[in-house]
């Protein structure tokens, strides 16, 4: 059931209903908000982001309810080339940043202040690293959209 409810009517507040299981906030007649029966909510007909899935955990991601995807992680290493795969495979990469971590028995030349890039070889399920010297591991975050 839909109930509208519209604060601007002359007979004051007004409450109508159906059967498609929505809820609608209207002023003068116009929707300025609904939620539909699945709990997705829209402000001036644009969708609101919501939780669409997530594992929030070190090695973790949070998708949106348009796609869009955050990822992140810690990946140990003691060599100076690896492959980190992603918690969830994107459908597009938008970005991906990386930086070395050093608990302080590093000897290989990588500091905390090091940068990293990925290689060119990356794509929708993994990256690849590759330092000039061998390093304890990284921590990485990328953003993407998942279908």
């Amino acid at each position: 059931m839909t109930v509208k409810i519209n604060a601007d009517t002359s007979d004051g507040l007004k409450f109508v209903s159906d059967t498609s299981g929505a809820i609608d906030f209207q002023s003068n007649g116009v929707t300025k908000v609904s939620m539909d029966s699945s709990g997705n909510v829209s402000i001036g007909g644009n969708d609101v982001l919501t939780d669409a899935a997530k594992t929030l955990s070190q090695n973790g991601y949070q998708k949106f309810s348009n796609g869009y995807t955050i990822q992140w992680g810690k990946h140990t290493s003691s060599s100076s080339s690896f492959t980190v795969t992603y918690p969830v495979a994107f459908t597009t990469v938008y970005s991906i940043a990386v930086t070395p971590f050093d608990t302080g028995t590093d000897t290989g030349g990588v500091s905390n202040a090091d940068t990293i890039s990925p290689d060119s070889d990356f794509g929708n399920t993994s990256f690849k690293v590759s330092h000039y010297t061998p390093m304890e591991g990284i921590y990485w975050i990328a953003t993407g959209i998942i279908s």
